[in-house]
């Protein structure tokens, strides 16, 4: 990481393109890294001669008395070739190229000019930031290298790392307001050369970053991305905002699993699983840094927390809040209880959550916050006051945050005093208790990334032949009883059934598998059977097959087969699936969640990125929202989920060991209790495609 350090922490900088227009943007780069008081040597570039504010211009970066660390380069893109040649010769370490019109434009010319600017600094080891971006800031060395006018009078220990540099600005002033302070900011544009996970070790091992927040649009490289993630998150909080939720322009998929599984959803889930902190709103996304920049050293021990006010309906709004999204706010010990009752008036509520109310006297308010923070049931709080701006309401909290080593979190408003000693002291307000509530909910999922622990499982199964030469074209679909079989080599239950090829073969095959059977039209061309009237379930006697193939024949009069299988009871269904990822080249992804023709209709998946550890398995089981039904539902026997673990990741290893695989859908895999049985498959072939281990260790 030496180049990263100079590009963040350089002694000597360059800066090409500098205009004495204050005016124009390129002297807005100049005059920022005047301003913050940068202490290294700054060298404008200028043809013009003379000063640029107080700094002697050169000719040319040819001309400087030494090699700089780090090179800004703001001039036209058809000339930015041109400067970084003349720096790598003059032993540049880094360079940031803020000019755009590359391959961002999707024009095949400035992609090429991509390509030629970088063979050009990678001849000499040089590291180049961009292009299209809006350059580096650091406050703790006083180095602003950007557009922005940020000044560093809050030298903060929150990181971020975007490529939207306009995020960047909304995110510093956003900071400024609320007095945090930005530590550090990389606008990486294009990731022509340093991408994102370049820049997420170096702030990994940077004791002046806290907290790492990564607005994200595109990635190279998606396993060394996750890779990255994985190990830095257990040290460092990382929060990830994705831009570019629509699924416009995705591949029409022949399986469910493809239409359910679109970029984004991938992505999110894929950083999820790395063990990114997923904001899904601006909101989210600025609430979870703040929380965890100023609650990093004190994380909640568990999910259960303490609301305390004296404002009786935001308070009840907290609460709802914290069930819908699983924070848990428990009754309070009775011994807990009757010592609160010796600090608040006979009216006010002694449960969880506490109303104080303003009968309360101020001198109480201390000896009351402390008694339910000092409860070991109770592992952080949420402090809600509108209206009452009395000092000590805000001194209880500050106090027992410090004695008792938990988080708060504030919704306080129309309360300046309270509000500013709330700042002064490290504890988050928010303006809605919604963002409160959501934000210490940020809090209880890092902790629990930080101490997941993975559980990994093998499985003895041996590599499917029938696989080979079975590519006929850019894709090959096969037919169902083929991709069971396929399913069957890797020990994922199957329903028992035979091929039929005519009809006067029907009576004699239907009585080996046994009624009541279930008959299918066997085609790779028809897909969805069941939507298309493809299958005819709980047929019982003989006449009753005879006549129902007959239509079946009727109804698809091309060259068909027949599938014969036997009649698993209704149970649950659900869809378990595999979608080759291209887009990030994350590889297989695993889809799993409620199936059967009600899919695409509930979408209730969860996703995962091969190859998944035993715990992977088992929480996607647990974290769709039809899990209730797995545990039992009116009576119903609960479904192994031990067993039901084992197929998710038979089927990722099936996934895995056959890089043709491009889409596989078991839908449905039916339940039964303990039974499991996989009674449809699809599995799409396509040309092989090597991909990493995005998740592997180390």
């Amino acid at each position: 990481m030496d180049s990263l350090k100079k590009l963040f922490e350089p002694k000597t900088i360059a800066l090409v393109g500098v205009s004495k227009d204050p005016n124009k943007m390129s002297h807005w780069l100049i005059r920022n890294v005047a301003e913050v008081g940068f202490q290294g040597s700054v060298y404008p570039i200028s043809p013009s001669g003379g000063e640029i504010l107080k700094y002697k211009t050169y000719p040319s970066l040819s001309a400087l008395p030494e090699p700089v660390d780090l090179v800004l380069v703001s001039v036209a893109s058809k000339s930015v070739k041109d400067v970084i040649e003349e720096a790598s010769k003059n032993k540049a370490g880094t360079a940031v190229i803020l000019s755009s019109g590359f391959g961002e434009i999707n024009d095949e010319a400035g992609k090429a000019l991509e390509k030629e600017i970088l063979r050009i600094a990678r001849e000499t080891s040089m590291r180049i930031m961009g292009p299209n971006c809006l350059g580096i800031y650091n406050a703790h060395k006083n180095l602003n290298g950007t557009y922005f006018a940020i000044k560093p009078a809050f030298k903060g220990n929150i990181s971020v790392v975007s490529q939207s540099g306009a995020y960047g600005g909304v995110l510093v002033n956003e900071m400024n307001a609320r007095g945090i302070g930005l530590g550090k900011f990389a606008s990486i544009g294009n990731q022509m050369d340093i991408r994102h996970q370049e820049v997420i070790e170096y702030l990994g091992d940077d004791e002046e970053t806290k907290v790492i927040g990564l607005f994200v649009e595109g990635i190279k490289d998606g396993p060394q991305f996750l890779s990255v993630i994985k190990r830095v998150s257990k040290i460092k909080p990382i929060v990830i905002f994705k831009g570019g939720r629509t699924t416009v322009g995705l591949r029409a998929a022949a399986s469910h699993t493809g239409s359910m599984a679109g970029d984004f959803a991938i992505a999110q889930s894929a950083f999820k699983q790395a063990g990114a902190l997923v904001a899904h709103t601006t909101e989210d996304f600025f609430d979870y840094l703040f929380a965890l920049a100023l609650n990093h050293h004190r994380l909640p021990k568990d999910d259960k927390l303490a609301i305390m006010t004296i404002s009786g309906g935001p308070c009840v709004t907290a609460s709802d809040y914290c069930e819908e999204i699983g924070l848990v706010v428990p009754q309070l010990s009775d011994t807990t209880r009757e010592k609160i009752r010796k600090y608040i008036p006979f009216f006010a509520a002694d449960s969880n959550p506490v109303d104080m109310t303003v009968g309360t006297p101020p001198e109480n308010l201390g000896p009351c916050v402390d008694v339910v923070l000092a409860d070991p049931d109770i592992s952080g709080a949420i402090s809600i006051n509108w209206g009452w701006d009395v000092r000590e309401f805000a001194q209880a909290f500050v106090d027992a945050a410090s004695k008792h080593g938990k988080p708060i979190l504030a919704f306080v408003s129309e309360n300046p005093t309270v509000q500013k000693i709330f700042h002064e002291n490290g504890i988050l307000n928010l303006p809605a208790p919604e963002r409160a509530s959501r934000a210490y909910w940020g809090l209880v999922e890092y902790k629990k990334i930080r101490e997941r622990k993975e559980i990994e499982k093998k499985f003895n199964s041996m590599p499917s032949k029938r696989l080979d030469g079975l590519i006929t074209g850019d894709t090959s679909i096969l037919d169902e009883h083929l991709s069971k079989e396929i399913l069957k080599d890797y020990g994922i239950p199957v329903c028992k059934e035979v091929v039929v090829n005519s009809i006067a073969e029907l009576a004699t095959k239907a009585r080996e598998i046994g009624y009541p059977v279930v008959l299918k039209v066997l085609s790779n061309n028809i897909l969805h059977k069941t939507e298309k009237g493809g299958v005819l379930l709980n047929v019982r006697e003989e006449s009753e097959l005879i006549n129902g193939a007959a239509e079946l024949k009727r109804r698809f009069p091309d060259n068909i087969s027949f599938l014969i299988q036997e009649y698993v009871s209704p149970g649950i269904e659900i869809i378990l699936g595999a979608k080759r990822d291209n887009t990030f080249g994350f590889g297989p992804v695993i889809a799993f969640g409620l199936g059967g023709v009600f899919t695409e209709v509930l979408k209730d998946v969860s996703l995962r990125v091969s190859p998944l550890s035993w715990s992977d398995a088992l929480e996607m089981i647990r974290e769709i929202k039809g899990y209730p039904l797995l545990r039992g539902y009116r009576g119903k026997p609960s479904v192994d989920e031990d067993m039901l673990a084992e197929v998710i990741l038979r089927v990722s290893e099936l996934a895995m060991l056959n890089d043709r695989i491009l889409e596989m859908d078991i839908n449905p895999l039916i339940l039964n209790g303990p039974d499991i049985k996989a009674v449809d498959a699809l599995i799409v072939l396509g040309e092989a495609v090597r991909t990493k281990d995005p998740l592997k260790k180390g």
